[in-house]
């Protein structure tokens, strides 16, 4: 028998019958109203991957993720070597990231969009993608454990694949909504910012390199909550903005919350031979009001036009950054920049720990614009 399977494709079967000592006896096929035969020739249509709980299996039952309310997760799936028109499932990608975005309207918030490795190229995915709400943007062989509820899951376990890659022709490539979860992907040669947003609320990102984007490698404005980067490599982004101090790595502006930077590389950002005082790898700067807290541990800070880290002070809130076992070094200008802003009313303390600073073009650290009379400590 020959039987064809969306998702295992073509498959025979070669049945051979052995008898000994007698006639064989078969089950009369008229009594089977389908028989066996016909169940391996017919034609299966399986429908979208579901993800279950890994115990599910164990007791003989199966039950999808769930998010914290109790609601099964819906899993989207992009892979750019797809037909066109697909509907999203497992069998049938969707073969560009627009078609799972904001815009398209087929996602919701919450849901994960799983991004497939596909031929390894930006080919269908040049026009990035805006996410929603709460949403999880993830890599087919993302390797982190993440919990969907109460079931802690890797997806890396399932799919065996390479980082796909992304890039946007002419503006941002990931636009982000409030509490996004991602990781595992590539993003390059975004014609503007690698990864922007602008007032929202809360994000993780996990394992994403950034590279050659001509603005900012990640830009976040007026933003509030917790904001996660862990194993980021951003590398080569221009940060080309019309005004000075501006980040070509990390350029976030007006935060509040806390930031967390940990075991990632910023390197070569800045446009070389730009202006002197407009670029930094790692600018972060407080909002008008609310505190923010802002740990660094285990950077990699190297090559970069401009400084390599700059903290302000700008609001009446109280900044407080860790920056520790972190290396800066071969930096333009300066490794390590504290500025309390002008109009500051706030209060600081900026403490460094156990950081390699070698070979940066100006100071090892720089603390300027001491006006004002708020209270302002650094601990070496």
């Amino acid at each position: 028998w020959v039987s064809y399977d969306t998702l295992f494709e073509p498959s025979g079967l070669v049945g051979i019958t052995v008898s000994l000592g007698g006639p064989a006896h078969r089950r009369d096929r008229a009594a089977d109203s389908f028989g066996t035969g016909e169940r391996l020739v017919s034609f299966v249509e399986r429908r979208n991957l579901m993800a279950i709980h890994e115990d599910a299996l164990d007791s003989g039952g199966e039950r999808p993720l769930t998010d914290a309310d109790g609601q099964p997760l819906p899993f989207w799936h992009v892979d750019n070597t797809a037909a066109p028109g697909g509907d999203g499932t497992w069998e049938q990608p969707f073969d560009t990231l627009a078609a799972a975005g904001a815009e398209a309207g087929t996602t919701g918030p919450g849901d994960v969009i799983i991004f497939h490795v596909g031929d390894g190229t930006t080919t269908n995915q040049t026009d990035g993608i805006t996410l929603q709400d709460s949403q999880y943007f993830l890599a087919g062989g993302f390797d982190r454990t993440l919990g969907f509820g109460d079931c802690d899951c890797t997806l890396a376990e399932l799919l065996d694949e390479g980082r796909p890659v992304m890039t946007d022709s002419d503006g941002d490539a990931l636009r982000l909504a409030d509490d996004n979860v991602t990781g595992g992907y590539d993003i390059v040669d975004a014609a503007q910012q690698g990864v922007s947003g602008d007032g929202i609320v809360g994000l993780a990102m996990f394992d994403v390199g950034i590279y050659d984007s001509g603005g900012s490698g990640i830009e976040l404005t007026n933003s509030t909550g917790r904001f996660l980067f862990s194993g980021l490599t951003v590398t080569g982004n221009d940060g080309d903005f019309p005004v000075d101090d501006a980040g070509g790595g990390f350029n976030l502006l007006g935060i509040a919350g806390q930031v967390v930077i940990e075991d990632t590389l910023c390197s070569e950002n800045g446009v070389n031979g730009g202006p002197l005082s407009r670029y930094d790898c790692i600018e972060i700067a407080s909002a008008a009001a609310g505190d923010l807290d802002v740990p660094i541990r285990r950077a990699r800070v190297l090559d970069n036009w401009g400084n390599g880290l700059e903290l302000h002070l700008t609001g009446s809130g109280r900044m407080s950054a860790l920056v520790e076992d972190s290396l800066f070094q071969r930096n333009s200008e300066s490794a390590i920049t504290l500025v309390n802003d002008v109009n500051s009313t706030g209060a600081a303390r900026w403490e460094l720990r156990g950081n390699g600073i070698t070979d940066n073009g100006w100071s090892g650290v720089e603390v300027s614009k001491l006006l004002g009379t708020n209270t302002l400590q650094l601990l070496i």
